[in-house]
């Protein structure tokens, strides 16, 4: 799956999620957004549209997901410590490319990132680098974290003193060759 020919879907799919369609115009644009995405490509696509989420996931088990359900696409890969401190809000995966997923923080706790940082050293990832761009009461800190297969960024963005803010963590990352 390229994202050359994801783009056009997600337009076609967004449109209709957005417009508030009924079911049945849901299930048109959806199977519109799958022969979109298989004419530019070789395999065989299925989205999934519901009120609260959306996704689309290829033969490979590739895919996205973004929501208040969203899921880990199924080639999401097995060895990456997973921010269990909170709800998966989207996630995407390109096999042998790379993947992402942003995870929502139940509460604005640095200590949480500190923790998801040791687990991924536990998994066998080093830390190679680190940037703090903390200002005006938002704190975003970024991780780069390796291993023999993966490089991965680790972000979280965490607004001090407000609980109604999106305290998010996200992690992307890619294959070594």
């Amino acid at each position: 799956m390229r994202a050359s020919t994801i783009a056009p879907a997600l337009v076609v799919v967004s449109a209709l999620t957005l417009a508030g369609c009924s079911s049945s115009t849901d299930s048109v644009g959806e199977q519109m957004a799958e022969e979109l995405i298989e004419s530019g490509t070789e395999g065989d696509v299925e989205i999934d549209v519901d009120d609260e989420s959306m996704s689309m996931t290829d033969e490979e088990g590739g895919g996205f997901s973004a929501g208040d359900e969203a899921e880990l696409p199924p080639a999401f890969p097995d060895d990456v410590p997973l921010f269990t401190y909170g709800t998966l809000v989207a996630a995407a995966v390109l096999p042998d490319d790379g993947f992402t997923a942003t995870w929502r923080m139940e509460s604005p706790d640095v200590g949480l990132v500190e923790t998801y940082i040791t687990e991924w050293e536990n998994a066998g990832f080093t830390q190679g680098g680190f940037l703090d761009m903390s200002s005006d009461g938002t704190r975003v800190w970024t991780y780069q974290m390796t291993s023999p297969d993966l490089e991965v960024a680790v972000s979280a963005t965490i607004a001090d003193g407000d609980e109604t803010a999106d305290n998010l963590v996200s992690i992307s990352g890619t294959y070594v060759e």
